[in-house]
């Protein structure tokens, strides 16, 4: 902090400081609550809330959403993503990442694609969180498959750090960072987006917990 910063101004940055973080533990709190009461739409809307605040606050607010979240990633320690980063955790990964829409292959999608569909009869069937520009498995009619989200490559949970982090920033900025947008943007299907908020829901709440104890720390140094 400048040292020719008056009282005044300082004493201003520490209460919008605390109110900030304040805001961002209720909003945590609130998203467990909810994830317990199996609203998953909201739980994850509460988490991500919490999960935006954090790598606002540890990679920049002048950088990108993307850039932004590379960088409080990277701060991770070893020591939190070894907690967070088990063999459940990547099969969950795996999971979202391959995720079938109701039950349709990727073969099936593609058909319907390429199909002329309208109302409940086809196109109803591949909408939902995961099913328009730029997101996991599959995408509307007429969009096409270069469009689409997925990770790679995702490393095994005896994995090295280096490679650990590495899909914990592509699965932040793709595979949940799409989970959030589409949340709000895509036509809803609630039986799969149920399923994909859950999943959703517990690979986020981890990060946005290990990023708080890092935000924590850097306010008290």
């Amino acid at each position: 902090m400048p040292q020719d910063q008056n009282p005044e101004a300082t004493e201003r940055q520490a209460r919008l400081s605390s109110d900030y973080f304040e805001s961002t533990r209720e909003s945590l709190a609130r998203a467990q609550r909810f994830h317990e009461e199996d609203d998953h739409f909201t739980a994850y809307l509460y988490a991500y809330i919490a999960f935006n605040n954090l790598y606002r606050w540890l990679g920049g607010f002048g950088s990108s959403e993307k850039e932004a979240i590379k960088s409080a990633i990277k701060r991770l320690p070893i020591g939190a993503m070894k907690t967070l980063y088990t063999k459940d955790y990547v099969d969950t990964i795996k999971q979202l990442n391959c995720r079938e829409i109701n039950g349709l292959n990727d073969r099936e999608i593609e058909q319907l694609k390429d199909r002329e569909v309208d109302g409940l009869n086809g196109c109803e069937k591949v909408r939902g969180i995961l099913n328009i520009q730029r997101y996991l498995n599959g995408a509307e009619v007429g969009v096409t498959p270069g469009l689409i989200v997925r990770l790679s490559e995702v490393a095994e949970s005896n994995a090295s750090p280096c490679e650990k982090r590495d899909t914990l920033i592509h699965l932040a900025c793709d595979l949940l960072y799409t989970v959030r947008n589409n949340q709000f943007h895509a036509v809803k299907s609630s039986i799969v987006d149920k399923a994909v908020l859950e999943m959703g829901f517990n690979l986020l709440f981890p990060i946005a917990n290990a990023l708080l104890d890092i935000a924590d720390r850097t306010r008290q140094d």
